[in-house]
């Protein structure tokens, strides 16, 4: 399916898959349009620049293959598909990204691959940037906090050029961040059954 991102000139939150060779040619962002593209390091709780125009290619991939080693011995879920990035634009443009369909139930997709590599990836404790998917998209942050203690979450609006607290995930393809308390992931409340009767 296909998710479409419009860039403001200035500041802008994106979801990271829109940096790839592949995705780049899809929209009517250049290179040259891109200044500076900054990921956000939640072990170190500083930004990392990821591109500077004329400095590195735009497609993160190898940069993000780096970044990702330090986030996979620390178990942490930052750097891949799903999350996000700042991104400042010379001028407005558009970008379009095609996401493979088992990208619709993420949550899902999260436990399989915990259940499988037989350990646990959780979001840092701190701010964590990501994005929203279909299988989150406006719920409430109570309903999929799975073992997340979020105490905020805001998503940047690039025409204000300011942050804009959210109680709800917003849209697929929409990036967000967010403020927990405890290293944890998302998912959904698994209530107990009922009792039995007497």
């Amino acid at each position: 399916f296909n998710v479409e991102q419009s860039i403001y000139k200035k500041w802008n939150l994106v979801p990271i898959y829109f940096f790839s060779e592949e995705m780049l040619k899809k929209g009517t962002c250049k290179s040259e349009d891109i200044t500076v593209i900054y990921a956000y390091h939640p072990i170190k709780n500083e930004y990392a620049k990821l591109y500077s125009f004329g400095f590195q290619s735009l497609d993160l991939k190898p940069v993000l293959e780096n970044l990702n080693k330090e986030f996979m011995a620390e178990r942490i879920l930052a750097g891949i598909f799903y999350n996000s990035v700042l991104v400042y634009s010379r001028n407005d443009c558009k970008l379009v990204a095609e996401l493979p369909h088992q990208f619709n139930n993420f949550i899902l997709l999260l436990q399989q691959a915990a259940s499988q590599q037989q350990q646990q990836f959780n979001f840092a404790a701190g701010w964590n940037f990501w994005s929203g998917t279909k299988d989150i998209e406006g719920k409430n942050f109570d309903e999929i906090k799975g073992t997340c203690n979020i105490e905020k979450a805001y998503i940047f609006n690039a025409n204000s050029q300011s942050w804009q607290q959210i109680t709800n995930v917003p849209a697929t393809g929409t990036a967000f961040v967010f403020k927990t308390t405890n290293k944890c992931i998302f998912g959904y409340e698994q209530p107990a059954p009922p009792s039995m009767p007497q």
